[in-house]
This record gives C-alpha cells, sequence and structure tokens, in this order.
C-alpha cells in the first residue's frame, strides 16, 4: 500500500529519524514510484532534512538532491509543493540565479485558482505565490500574499510556522532582513501561576487583576496556557486565557479529587464550580501522581518545571518565545509562587508580573528541601531492565552511553508516566527505530533544563486497552 509506506517513512523523518526514513524509502521502492506527488516529494524531503542537518560540502549536496528531487516531481506531476521547493532548495544549493528565478516565475503562473477549495488548501495556495514572490526578490508582493494566506486559515498555527522557517531559509540565503516575518509568527505559549486568595476576597482583587490579565494576554499574543487550578490566581488566569480565545492544558501535582481537598475547597465555597470549570474546558490535563503526599514543595517544583517544559516545547515548534505568566507580590518568600519565579530559566525579558498586594498570604509555605523526581529506565532488547535513577540528567548520561555501546537497543526514560509493564512496551516500541524514547514528562523536564543540549521530537502515544495513551518522545543526541 504506497500511501500507508509514504506515512511509514514520513513518519520516521518527523521523529528525527533519518538515516533510517532513507533506507526505508529505498527498501519500499519509493524511489521508482512516478506520478504520485507525495511519494515522489517526500525523497526530496528527507533529503531537505539532511541538508538542515548537515555544514559545509555535505550540506550543499543534499540540499542538490532535493532541487534534483522535488524538480523530477514537479515535472512529473506538476504539483505546485514539489515546485516551490524545488525553487526554494536550488537557491540553498547555490544554483545559478537565473535557475531559481526561472523556478520561481514557473511555479507563480501555474498556480491554481483559490475557487472553491478548503481554508487550508487556499491558505498553502497564497503561501506559495508569496514564496514565489520571495525567491524572485519582491519582499513586498511577498508580504502581501502572506497576509492573505494567514487570512484565510488564520489559527492552523503549524503550518503558519513551517512557511516562515522556510521564508527565514529564503531571507538568510539573500543576506536580506527578517524583522517583517515578525508580523506574522504564530502566538505565544505560556506557564501560569500565581498566589492564592480566600473566596470572600474575590471583589477585592479580581475585577483589576482581570483587566490587567486580559492587557497582557493580548500585549504578547498567549494563545496557550500551561499550570495548575489552585484557587486564586492560578483560577483566575485560567479563566481569562479561555475568556481569550488560548488554549489551557492543566497539570496537576496529585489525583483531582485530593488536589481540590487541599489547594481549591478550603478557601471557600465559590472555587469548586470554578475548577471544575476550566478542568472541563481544558485542551489536555495531565496528573502527576506518584503516591506523593499534597502539598509538597518538591512536587509543587516538579509540577511547575514541567508546565514550563510544555511551553516551552509549544514555543519551540512555532519558533516563538515561551512567557511566563505570575501574579504575585515580589515580596513573599518561601512560597510556591517564588519557587516558580526562581524556576523560570528564560530571564525577566520573557516574564511577566502582574503586581500583587496582599496583607496576607494563603499560600502554602515551602520550607522543604527540593527533591528530584526519581526517573526510571527501560532497556528493552534480549535482556530487558528496569533501572531507576536519582535525576534526569544521570539518566540520559547512562542512555547516551549504553546505545553507544549498543545501537541495537531501544531505551525508555520515564517519569510520571503511568505505571506499565514491560511487556506492553515491547509490544509498542519494538517496531519503532532503535533509540532513546521518552515519556512527555521526562520531555518537558528535559526541555526545560536541557533545551539547548538535544532535540526532541514528538513520536506517537501508547496504545492503552480501551483509551488513547500518553504522548511519547524521541530523543535526538546533538552535543
Amino acid at each position: 500500500n504506497l500511501d500507508a509506506q509514504h506515512k511509514a517513512v514520513l513518519a520516521l523523518a518527523r521523529i528525527g529519524s533519518l538515516d533510517f526514513a532513507q533506507q526505508e524509502y529505498k527498501r519500499y521502492g519509493l524511489d521508482t514510484v512516478r506520478h504520485h506527488e507525495d511519494i515522489m516529494a517526500l525523497g526530496g524531503r528527507l533529503s531537505k532534512d539532511m541538508y538542515l542537518a548537515s555544514t559545509g560540502k555535505v550540506a550543499l549536496e543534499h540540499a542538490r538532491d532535493a532541487a534534483e528531487q522535488y524538480e523530477a516531481a514537479f515535472v512529473d506531476t506538476g504539483g505546485y509543493y514539489s515546485g516551490i521547493n524545488a525553487a526554494t532548495m536550488a537557491l540553498l544549493a547555490n544554483m545559478p540565479a537565473e535557475i531559481v528565478q526561472a523556478r520561481a516565475r514557473n511555479i507563480a503562473n501555474q498556480l491554481p485558482e483559490a475557487g472553491n477549495v478548503s481554508k487550508t488548501e487556499h491558505y498553502f495556495i497564497e503561501a506559495t505565490r508569496a514564496e514565489s514572490f520571495l525567491l524572485q526578490g519582491d519582499m513586498v508582493k511577498a508580504a502581501e500574499c502572506l497576509k492573505s494566506a494567514t487570512q484565510f486559515d488564520p489559527l492552523n498555527y503549524t503550518a503558519h510556522a513551517a512557511t516562515l522557517k522556510q521564508f527565514a531559509l529564503i531571507l538568510n540565503a539573500h543576506g536580506a532582513g527578517m524583522y517583517w516575518l515578525d508580523a506574522f509568527k504564530p502566538p505565544s505559549p505560556a506557564h501560569f501561576a500565581g498566589h492564592i486568595w480566600q473566596d470572600s476576597e474575590r471583589e477585592l482583587y479580581e475585577n483589576e487583576l482581570k483587566v490587567q490579565l486580559s492587557d497582557s494576554l493580548q500585549a504578547h499574543d498567549i494563545a496557550y496556557g500551561y499550570g495548575a487550578l489552585a484557587a486564586g490566581a492560578d483560577i483566575l488566569l485560567a479563566e481569562t486565557l479561555l475568556e481569550e480565545g488560548a488554549e489551557l492544558h492543566v497539570l496537576l501535582p496529585c489525583s483531582p479529587d485530593q488536589f481540590i481537598q487541599t489547594s481549591v475547597t478550603p478557601f471557600g465555597p465559590g472555587w469548586q464550580a470554578r475548577f471544575d470549570a476550566c478542568l472541563k474546558a481544558a485542551q489536555s490535563v495531565t496528573i502527576w501522581d506518584d503516591g506523593t503526599s499534597w502539598p509538597n514543595a518538591s512536587l509543587n517544583r516538579i509540577n511547575g518545571r514541567i508546565a514550563m517544559g510544555q511551553a516551552m516545547m509549544k514555543a519551540a515548534q512555532f519558533e516563538v518565545d515561551a512567557k511566563q505568566l505570575l501574579i504575585w507580590d515580589r515580596n513573599s518568600r518561601n512560597t510556591f509562587t517564588e519557587n516558580h519565579n526562581q524556576d523560570w530559566p528564560l530571564g525577566d525579558a520573557k516574564q511577566i508580573i502582574i503586581p500583587f498586594q496582599k496583607t496576607k498570604t494563603d499560600s502554602a509555605k515551602t520550607a522543604s528541601e527540593f527533591v528530584s523526581p526519581i526517573c526510571e529506565m527501560v532497556v528493552l532488547g534480549k535482556d530487558p531492565q528496569d533501572i531507576k535513577f536519582n535525576t534526569e540528567f544521570d539518566a540520559i548520561k547512562w542512555a547516551e552511553t549504553a546505545l553507544s555501546e549498543d545501537k541495537a537497543q531501544h531505551i525508555i526514560l520515564k517519569t510520571g508516566l503511568p505505571k506499565t509493564d514491560i511487556q506492553t512496551l515491547t509490544k509498542d516500541f519494538m517496531s519503532l527505530p532503535n533509540g532513546i524514547y521518552m515519556s512527555e514528562s521526562m520531555a518537558a523536564l528535559l526541555t526545560w533544563q536541557y533545551i539547548d543540549h538535544w532535540q526532541i521530537y514528538y513520536a506517537g502515544r501508547l496504545t492503552l486497552p480501551q483509551s488513547q495513551g500518553p504522548r511519547i518522545f524521541r530523543l535526538e543526541l546533538t552535543g
């Protein structure tokens, strides 16, 4: 089944397993297929990915391969996706300017009329037109067409990010400024947190805070929020995110019932309904439940760091800056909110603090020493192993060494992953490329602390008997 083979190879490329993807592309015989744009262009996509992962002469060789394969797909099928990529890769391969210009003009002349097509198809037609103008050096028309494209499909941020990445490659090759691309960037994700207050104090604090929150969300173009749902600031922040049309992603450090009993209802009867409404409206709910009692300083910091890491992972996907949004008085010490402020790794320039003046704080004190989460490593193969480490860094270094000694291994790093036996893991992972995989919480913790060390790719979901399993990521060693 050609479509299934195409999807299999594309999935390998998306998780960063480029060598294996190229092997499978040839093993399936997809390199000999004709009259099928998706499959022919996939060969160009693989070479383009190799170009992006390489430097110097090797990178240029991959760029030329990509340009030739995209051009062959365009000549054979007339597809505008392969046509515009043939022009762009010709530029990146340092081919003569007349070849680049001719290909760019050719694809612009052959673009279909938008007509009665889906908004996504409409977007790609106009974005391709914008790219053809950009290749010809007309940034004014390129900007006009890109604006038109985003108006047709304004919420397709994944497509917008991919287009901007392509445009940045072209502008860099031209030695041109990229400042004008900022107007088209996707919105930012944010980690949010703040102080607790009593339900009886709602009128005293919330009206003014809500105005400031709405202004901040709009001013900083925040459309994704990651955080907990304690009474007070957390819930107000979550409600405001939802009212502004943002996606809410909730992370709880214990079971919802336990969290409600300790961090919601003790602060007034009005918080329960607001908590329930936010939880129901959330795009995702992640629960860290390792049996540790709550409230707990270490558990709170782990949960916060995972939320920060998830915001940073979303930012990396869109190539934008992650933010932190805090309702904080700047003076209280040894509180959960101060810990979140200290743990935010990106600096004040990417931190938005809404001042909060309160004479009495109800936030839990956090005098206890921070304890790192236990990281578990499962090594699949002839002799399965299950090893525990005190820090995620120790686990990663061990995995690197183990993989360098025996590349034919599947290594799984997990912390906060629902308990599952090795047999279940074997079933899901042995069909994947060899390498290092991890749970989403582990991926978020690594992103939070070591974002410049490794490349992390989304790989898929675990299979569970009656539901969609947790998300799994693949680690690519980059230094």
